[in-house]
């Protein structure tokens, strides 16, 4: 799915790595912290490339 521009999403840009951990483990693990096994952010090349550095 190609990538298409949110404005909403903008602000995104300016958030601290810790400020988006929050994003992500809500995105990427289930309640009691395991893994969702559903979900591909975990999966991509840039997420394992760069995490936990989500600012990158």
């Amino acid at each position: 799915m190609p990538y298409k521009h949110d404005t909403n999403l903008d602000f995104l840009k300016t958030c601290s790595s810790a400020d988006l951990d929050v994003l992500v483990q809500a995105l990427t693990k289930e309640i009691g912290g395991v893994f969702r096994m559903s979900g591909n952010l975990t999966k991509s090349e840039i997420y394992r490339k760069h995490a936990p550095n989500h600012s990158v």
